[in-house]
């Protein structure tokens, strides 16, 4: 433990340098510890009942590169990467962090390193000198602490024997990652034979699942019984391997998926017996693309490619060699089997290993190269097809548009019409009065010349119109 620098006085009680393993004492209750330096190393509080009932105090990893852990009391401990901070506060007689859990942002790729003699205690794998032991750990930690958006995050091994516990795996990833990227696991891509996976029977090197998502390259995994896999996906898990040797897999299947996705994105080499070299089951897929598949002369296969249960294989355009990479190698057992509707594997065997042809049952199917070019001209056709599918909508979004202006103008017509008929009713209303008025006007003369006084005057009348001639 080293001593405390203090920096300043402020909202906390001080503002406390650390550069080492430091021991929260009593006194330094409302501090501000500031983890700097350039190492991995802890700040321990004791249990929470030797410190007073409303001790707190904020912890902040000031160091850019490395990690820092708050352990706090016998069991927990908190991991602060770079630039983050907790606070710390006893809550009767139990330890609370605010926040209980958070991610690292990454500012670019981050790898962490595993040894075989590495230390999970007092390394943080973030250095190779200062490797964790453990790859499921480092393969955690990525997974639950990490946000790895835009950027990536690899454990790295390094060269050395790694031993899979009886009955479960190397590495396990069981849930999407926190970003967009990919994690991967890597060994030594010059020289995978350096990096060594034991696998015990009934056990699993590397296991993904449930929209995990994983890379292997540059090791060699090897099994000593049956029931095991190298590789095994499923749920909707995605593999990358490649740069990768298969050892010994006698009835064990190397590259295995179930309902999930491989896809091989460099050499793989296989040098001992294996029961299926590559298997998908239950809807999975593996695709190839255009890798080289190196197998060495006189090894005894069950099945070199094996689709079962609606799963697919694709691998029109991968390259068959022995281990030399020379002509194809001569391998003891059946190059390809389908088996059941809906599984499919595309391959020319004619191009591949194998002293027995590959077999179809249950509506499997092999389909050979030339398909590939079918289903080409299928797309070529479905692509024209689209375009013109896109023109016709466009004409009929030109014609709707078209029959949308008829039926404004037909409108507005129906409007000026409607106008033109209330133009005419008033014009009746108008005439309607005049004759009105014309029928008043003639009743009135009518009745002046009925009346006394019109024909009393009736001589004056004649006398004045004598006189005006």
């Amino acid at each position: 433990m080293t001593e405390a620098a203090t920096v300043s006085a402020g909202d906390f009680g001080q503002r406390l340098e650390i550069f080492a393993a430091h021991l929260v004492a009593k006194t330094q209750k409302n501090c501000l510890f500031l983890l700097g330096g350039d190492s991995f190393y802890d700040l321990t509080l004791l249990s929470p009942r030797d410190y007073d009932a409303d001790f707190s105090c904020v912890v902040a990893n000031v160091d850019p590169q490395r990690c820092k852990r708050v352990v706090l009391g016998k069991s927990d401990c908190y991991r602060l990467w770079p630039l983050q901070f907790v606070r710390i506060v006893r809550c009767r007689d139990v330890w609370l962090a605010d926040p209980p859990a958070q991610r690292w942002k990454l500012p670019g790729s981050r790898t962490i390193f595993v040894d075989p003699h590495g230390d999970d205690v007092m390394n943080d794998g973030m250095l190779q000198v200062s490797p964790l032991r453990t790859p499921q750990l480092a393969a955690d930690l990525i997974i639950d602490q990490f946000d790895i958006n835009s950027t990536y995050a690899d454990v790295r091994l390094l060269d050395g024997v790694y031993d899979v516990p009886a009955g479960e795996q190397l590495i396990n990833v069981s849930k999407a990652l926190h970003g967009q990227n990919k994690m991967g696991v890597q060994g030594n891509i010059d020289e995978p034979g350096r990096v060594v996976v034991n696998i015990p029977p009934r056990s699993r090197g590397f296991y993904v699942e449930d929209f995990g998502v994983l890379v292997v390259r540059g090791m060699r995994l090897v099994t000593s019984g049956l029931g095991s896999h190298g590789l095994f996906v499923r749920q909707f898990g995605i593999g990358d391997v490649g740069w990768v040797q298969f050892g010994q897999f006698e009835r064990s299947n190397p590259i295995t998926t179930w309902n999930g996705s491989v896809n091989v994105i460099g050499p793989v080499r296989f040098d001992g017996n294996a029961h299926f070299m590559f298997a998908a089951n239950r809807g999975g897929e593996i695709d190839f693309g255009a890798q080289k598949i190196e197998i060495a002369n006189g090894l005894s296969v069950a099945q070199i490619l094996h689709a079962e249960s609606g799963g697919r294989i694709h691998a029109l355009h991968a390259t068959w060699s022995d281990v030399g990479g020379g002509s194809p190698p001569t391998v003891v057992g059946q190059k390809a089997y389908a088996d059941g509707r809906g599984s499919q594997i595309y391959v020319n065997p004619a191009t591949m290993p194998g002293t027995i042809k590959q077999a179809t049952e249950n509506g499997g199917q092999i389909l050979p190269a030339e398909k590939d070019e079918l289903l080409a001209e299928r797309d070529r056709i479905l692509a024209e097809q689209k375009e013109l599918l896109s023109q016709q909508s466009r004409m009929l979004a030109e014609q709707k548009e078209l029959l949308a202006g008829r039926d404004r103008t037909l409108a507005d017509q129906r409007e000026l019409l409607a106008e033109r008929d209330r133009m005419l009713a008033d014009q009746r209303e108008l005439l309607a009065g005049r004759d009105r008025a014309v029928a008043e006007h003639e009743a009135t003369l009518v009745a002046m010349r009925n009346s006394r006084s019109w024909r009393m005057t009736a001589p004056v009348r004649k006398a004045m119109a004598w006189l005006r001639k």
